[in-house]
């Protein structure tokens, strides 16, 4: 073998060296986006070199035109490969169907059996003859120009779509993509020299195409954050959406991030590719919530962002991005996180003006309480005086001590009621999702029922206090078992039909058509009871901006409305 011979020999052997290292370094990152196609690509590049370098060293015609002919299905491989590399970079979803994988198949599929065939029907290479240098060539026939054509128009695609994606690509995706785009312009070039003027029969100028780009490539992995840092949200973060999103990588390095996150952090494109505590350097309250957080579990949190003495309130949504094959997040399988920051100062602030509106509503109802006290038990006292210093009152004067008397208990019990209809006419500040079975069982345990049964016909979820919604039903259910026996038997509660809410019936006596539009008043009473608890009734339902109705049952009972959602 002479020096031009060596030479070239170990060329090809140190460019199958370099395609096997990068085969084994895309194996690691297989996982994440791009890295499937490029490991597919490392894999059918290593497998051409290992076959180009083989070839010279091969005296069997027939071995020599399999190891020959095996490069060509690898070839269409490598441009395979490369385009859903391009695809999946540039989020071309529309590629990536299965329709788009099958034709591609197809096309391998045809390759393969076409080149493995060649010796059969002799359409790929119509002959082989021996050259000067005692090692074996091919005469090329047309399947061969087809194969061609076919590789280097995919070729043309990948890069079509990098060059369309890099008139938008800003900061570290720039230059990922520019890498992608010159690694692919080299592929192509060199294959396709390679294809109409070969320089030598030793050397294959495509294995020039496949190293240089395995090097970019190799390049992009450690200097360009490629495969580290990749657009996998951009289907995420819509260039129209106002909340703040950012996404971050398993680092916690930031790989995208929307104009509204731009706006909040006063940071630009450039912010790609750098760690979270740089762009979070105004909010270490924020970056110690984000990267505290488990990386495979989603997290929800409220927080408050202070800078230059103003403080803005929001909710914080922090949850792990997995690959579209995954079906839950683990820690093998995410790739990074998604953070959303929803802007609720505005929410947060109306809450703060109930919070003080309802203790200060609660507060004077406290003193108007306490300060009534004091002159009802002072009048008390001097009607006790008064009823000693009548030996021997009239009838008209015991009528009128009387009437005092109920006067004062009733101005008594209203400083004693006072506090509480306070405290459930404050809003619903922090309302929970809960079914109102379990809490009309609680409310109907809580209740001497004598004998009643309560039915919960239906499935009902609200939003608001169940405590309070708790309270709403043990009146009621009090309401019945003292009103309505021994003539009720079955208190249900269900949907409403016809609007959002639900109703409490019972198949007692009813309520006169007189006392409907009062029932709800303080210290209204259809016996002999305090005339609080329909009150409080109306107070909580109100409180939670529903309302309440009175009517009549199917079966001539009283029926309680609550529309949950009145307009």
């Amino acid at each position: 073998m002479d020096h031009t011979a060596l030479l070239y020999s170990g060329l090809e052997a140190v460019f199958a060296i370099v395609t096997i290292a990068i085969t084994v370094l895309s194996w690691r990152y297989r996982s994440r986006v791009t890295g499937f196609p490029l490991f597919v690509t490392a894999v059918s590049a290593a497998a051409y070199a290992l076959a180009s370098f083989t070839m010279p060293f091969v005296s069997d015609p027939l071995a020599w035109q399999l190891v020959n002919n095996i490069r060509y299905p690898l070839g269409a491989l490598i441009a395979t490969g490369s385009f859903f590399i391009a695809v999946e970079f540039t989020q071309n979803e529309q590629y990536n169907r299965p329709v788009v994988r099958a034709a591609f198949g197809l096309i391998l599929a045809v390759d393969a059996i076409v080149a493995l065939t060649n010796p059969i029907h002799r359409l790929m290479i119509t002959d082989q003859f021996i050259t000067e240098t005692g090692i074996y060539a091919a005469v090329l026939g047309p399947l061969f120009w087809v194969h061609v054509v076919v590789g280097l128009a995919i070729g043309s695609i990948s890069i079509g779509l990098l060059l369309d994606n890099l008139r938008e690509a800003q900061g570290i995706y720039r230059t990922q993509n520019v890498v992608l785009v010159v690694g692919l312009a080299m592929l192509a070039v060199f294959f396709g020299i390679q294809s109409v003027a070969a320089i030598n029969y030793r050397f294959d100028l495509a294995t020039v195409g496949i190293v240089g780009y395995c090097s970019l490539i190799l390049w992009g992995l450690f200097r360009a954050d490629l495969l580290q840092t990749v657009p996998v949200s951009r289907e995420t973060l819509l260039k129209s959406m106002d909340d703040p999103v950012i996404a971050l990588d398993e680092n916690d390095t930031v790989v995208d991030l929307n104009t509204a996150a731009m706006g909040l952090f006063s940071v630009d494109a450039a912010a790609i590719g750098n760690h979270v505590e740089s762009v979070f350097a105004d909010y270490p309250a924020l970056k110690t919530r984000v990267t505290a957080a488990e990386l495979e579990t989603e997290t929800r949190d409220e927080i408050t962002l202070s800078r230059n003495g103003n403080s803005q309130y929001f909710d914080l949504l922090v949850s792990p991005i997995v690959p579209r094959e995954t079906h839950g997040p683990t820690i093998d399988a995410t790739l990074g996180r998604i953070v959303v920051l929803r802007d609720i100062t505005d929410r947060k602030q109306y809450e703060t003006r109930i919070e003080t509106h309802n203790r200060t509503l609660e507060r004077l109802a406290n003193v108007i309480s306490h300060d009534l006290r004091s002159p009802m038990a002072t009048a008390q006292n001097l009607v006790t005086i008064l009823k000693l210093n009548l030996d021997e009152p009239n009838e008209s004067a015991e009528r009128s001590i009387a009437e005092l008397e109920a006067l004062i208990g009733d101005i008594e019990a209203f400083a004693s009621h006072l506090p509480a209809l306070a405290r459930e006419s404050s809003y619903v500040e922090h309302p929970t999702t809960f079914d109102l079975e379990p809490i009309a069982d609680a409310a109907w345990r809580a209740v001497d029922t004598d004998g009643l049964s309560l039915q919960v016909v239906d499935e009902i979820t609200l939003s608001g206090d169940p405590r309070r919604l708790r309270q709403v039903l043990q009146n009621l259910f009090q309401n019945t078992a003292h009103h309505a026996r021994p003539t009720a038997t079955t208190v249900t509660v269900g949907l409403l039909p016809d609007r959002d809410g639900f109703f409490v019936e019972d198949d007692g006596p009813g309520i006169g058509a007189a006392q409907d539009d009062e029932i709800f008043d303080y210290g209204m009473s259809t016996g002999d009871g305090t005339g609080i608890g329909l009150a409080i009734v109306r107070t909580i339902v109100e409180a939670h901006s529903w309302r309440i109705a009175v009517t009549h049952s199917d079966r001539g009972g009283a029926r309680f409305e609550i529309d949950t959602n009145p307009t």
